[in-house]
């Protein structure tokens, strides 16, 4: 008869070893694979909102301008080229139009905040450039042939270029750049509504429907347009 504590519980299955019998750097082990696996985690779903962050902040701040100046839409190619993580330099560029300029004063604010927007952006700037002297310092350390100055380092992806033995590249800049993607739709609107009187905003918002119906559902929707006096038509 099988000693007692070697009998199969009542459904079927054996007895597992006792502590004695486990390896004595097994927790050290499965410490070391959870931590490791939460920050590859952690990084690559930092660096997915990098891409799509980045992205939306410099073709809203695209449009934005655009609309400002009453320009024509953009294309679909350009668009489609919009779409695309920026390279560092792309997004520092951006974010040095002077977007709150453009936008209107809210009425009944007893706090500007414009002055606030251009301040937390210049910053971002500042943070941008600060990651694009990382990423040159990053290929030195590792002796990496394919940038040897500050300019070449600015043409690189945030997504290819914030290698996991190293800290994050995008850290400190991350979240501001996603208050700035989804800021600046909000400032587009209110460029369209506080455009003067009707014969004025209607062509801007003529334009800026054409592009959001190009942005989001490709060049198959793009209706051309022509101003005829107070009244548009469809060419």
């Amino acid at each position: 008869m099988a000693p007692e504590d070697a009998r199969p519980d009542r459904w079927g299955s054996q007895p597992g070893p006792g502590p004695a019998s486990c390896p004595g750097d097994g927790y050290e082990e499965a410490v070391h694979e959870i931590t490791s696996g939460a920050s590859d985690y952690e990084r690559h779903t930092a660096l997915t909102a990098w891409r799509y962050a980045a992205s939306t902040a410099v073709l809203g701040i695209t449009v934005l301008e655009r609309v400002a100046k009453a320009e024509p839409p953009l294309t679909a190619s350009a668009v489609k080229e919009l779409c695309q993580e920026p390279a560092l330099g792309r997004l520092r560029e951006a974010l040095s139009v002077p977007a709150a300029g453009v936008l209107p004063a809210r009425e009944r604010s007893f706090l500007d905040e414009r002055d606030d927007m251009a301040k937390r952006w210049a910053e971002l700037r500042d943070g941008v450039d600060t990651a694009i002297e990382i990423v040159l310092e990053i290929a030195e350390d590792k002796r990496a042939a394919y940038f040897k100055t500050k300019e070449e380092a600015a043409g690189c992806l945030m997504t290819e270029h914030s290698p996991p033995d190293t800290d994050p590249v995008y850290m400190g800049i991350l979240e501001p750049l996603l208050v700035v993607a989804e800021e600046v739709p909000y400032g587009i609107s209110r460029v369209i509504k506080a455009a003067d009187g009707p014969a004025c905003i209607r062509p801007v918002r003529a334009r800026f429907t054409q592009f959001v119906a190009l942005a989001l559902c490709g060049p198959s929707v793009w209706i051309p347009y022509r101003s005829t006096g107070d009244r548009e038509t469809q060419a």
